[in-house]
């Protein structure tokens, strides 16, 4: 029977440019208004700017839980997801077991 988990991932992107300005300020200004309104990787700034580095750091994930199991379409408890299966919500038992289970075979506490 397929599970169905929630996970939660950080990642810190880690940006470096070259920017041809006056002075300081400038330079921090233009990143502020700039960079930090960018949500995408693609390289479109003015010519007074260059991203020499791109990367990511601090990979990991944050949480993971498990909401929900396969189940048929006409399951009573039904829950709509992304993704083509059927799944429905967990019981509580259900998750006291599936956490019992995990920290039998890791010997940690869930987060």
């Amino acid at each position: 029977m397929k599970k169905l988990y929630k996970i939660k991932t950080y990642n810190t992107m880690v940006e470096e440019f070259e920017v041809v300005v006056e002075d300081q300020k400038e330079a921090k200004d233009f990143a502020e208004s700039l960079v930090f309104n960018c949500y995408t990787n693609k390289d479109d700034y003015p010519l007074n700017v260059e991203r020499t580095s791109q990367y990511f750091d601090d990979k990991r994930i944050v949480s993971s839980e498990i909401i929900g199991y396969e189940c048929d379409m006409n399951h009573e408890d039904v829950m709509q997801t992304a993704h083509p299966f059927w799944f429905r919500f967990v019981t509580s038992e259900e998750i006291l077991k599936e956490y019992s289970i995990e920290q039998k075979n890791t010997g940690k506490d869930h987060p």
